[in-house]
C-alpha cells in the first residue's frame, strides 16, 4: 500500500486501508497471461502442474495442466504503475541474489540433449 500512497501522493490520514467484507483472497499461480481491452489490462493468474493421466491405458503416466485459478482487472493506469514497482523490486532482488533466469526442469533438458544427440548422428 506504500507504493499506492506514494504514487497518489497520499498520507496515512487520508484513505485507511481497510480489509473487504468477505476477507481477502490469496492466489497462487506460477503462470500468468495477459490480455486487454481499451480500458483495462486482464491478469490471467494460472497454475501450471502435473497430474495424474486419467487415460488408464498410460498408467499412472503425470501430464502437464494449467489451472485457472484468478483473474485481475486493472485500467492501464494501474497496470504502469505496476509495472514500475515490478521493476523496483525485481531490481532489488536481483542486486541481492543475482540475476533470475529462466529455469528449466530436467525431463525438458533431457529431451533437449537426446534430439541433439540424434541430430548430430
Amino acid at each position: 500500500m506504500d507504493n499506492l500512497k506514494k504514487a497518489y501522493n497520499l498520507k496515512d490520514e487520508d484513505i485507511p486501508v481497510i480489509a473487504a467484507p468477505g476477507g481477502v483472497a490469496k492466489v497462487y499461480g506460477n503462470l500468468v497471461s495477459v490480455d486487454w481491452t481499451l480500458y483495462d489490462v486482464h491478469l490471467r493468474i494460472s497454475e501450471l502442474m502435473f497430474r495424474t493421466d486419467p487415460d488408464t491405458s498410460r498408467g499412472s503416466a503425470q501430464v502437464g495442466v494449467i489451472e485457472e485459478r484468478a483473474t485481475i482487472s486493472i485500467p492501464w493506469g494501474q497496470a504502469k504503475i505496476l509495472l514500475s514497482t515490478l521493476t523496483k523490486v525485481i531490481d532489488a532482488y536481483e542486486n541481492v541474489n543475482g540475476e533470475l533466469k529462466p529455469i528449466v526442469l530436467p525431463f525438458v533438458a533431457a529431451e533437449a540433449e537426446t534430439s541433439a544427440s540424434a541430430s548430430e548422428a
